[in-house]
């Protein structure tokens, strides 16, 4: 919970209206509930690099543009940016 409240921070200190949520652990569940409860422009997707991440072998992206009809933006994670 603390990344979340603090990249929160980060982005609404920059002047982005963000919202964030602890949800599903499943994302495309996670993110159609959430567009189903809340008011969404657009929906972010942060994941590892396609190797290692199972749920872009899923088809997380067009998944979740498909049954939306928003705009998903995918943000791959750079090794050296973890935060540990």
């Amino acid at each position: 919970i603390w990344r979340l409240r603090r990249a929160l921070t980060i982005l609404r200190a920059d002047g982005i209206d963000a919202h964030g949520q602890v949800a599903h652990p499943d994302p495309f569940t996670a993110a159609t509930q959430a567009v189903q409860d809340e008011r969404i422009d657009e929906i972010i997707v942060s994941t590892f690099a396609p190797s290692k991440s199972p749920w872009l072998r899923r088809d997380l992206i067009q998944r979740l543009h498909k049954a939306t009809n928003l705009p998903v933006e995918h943000v791959v994670l750079q090794e050296e940016a973890a935060i540990t």
